[in-house]
């Protein structure tokens, strides 16, 4: 299971990779999502409306920001899942209570992450759809913000957690740290 959910992660990267390369290839500017996704309302603004001018394959760039939002979608659900087994898999091997602790919020934390995602992409999707109103805009800057924060924090755990699995493991086999 874990490594068919590698794999498909590994194409999505590679599609959502290449969508973000032809946005960022499209235009002088060389505006990426990620930009988009911490962008205020004035340079989001701008970023649309330059994606929507800019033809692209028999469309325009901003029908691309469309697909790889959408695609998005599909890259959450798997980065959350295995998220989440991981976590559960290395909590399984954490014997100090502390770390093991974290690692069980890490549970609760990949899935608020994932629907910080969500939420990410429902905002970016209502800004494409009104690109052409001047007025309206979201910025999905805070939601963004808290999504990479918790991602990292699941890492920062996931790290300290193998590393100090690790050491025990050489005490118990006698091997010096």
């Amino acid at each position: 299971m874990k490594i068919l959910l590698w794999l498909i992660l590994i194409v999505l990267v590679v599609i959502l990779g290449f969508e973000s390369r032809s946005l960022e290839k499209g235009t002088t500017q060389h505006y990426s999502i990620m930009q988009l996704e911490f962008a205020d309302a004035a340079q989001g603004k701008t970023m649309l409306k330059t994606w929507k001018q800019t033809p692209y394959a028999g469309k325009t760039l901003l029908d691309l920001v469309k697909s790889n939002t959408h695609t998005d979608f599909f890259f959450l659900i798997v980065y959350t899942i295995l998220l989440i087994i991981h976590s559960n898999g290395e909590m399984q091997q954490e014997r100090n209570l502390a770390l093991n602790t974290l690692l069980r919020l890490n549970l609760f934390l990949a899935v608020i992450a994932g629907l910080s995602d969500v939420a990410e992409n429902f905002i970016l999707l209502y800004d494409i759809h009104h690109t052409t109103d001047t007025i309206t805009y979201l910025s999905s800057y805070w939601v963004t913000t808290l999504k990479w924060a918790l991602i990292a924090w699941i890492l920062l755990v996931w790290l300290v957690s193998v590393i100090h699995t690790a050491i025990i493991a050489q005490q118990k086999h006698g091997y010096p740290c």
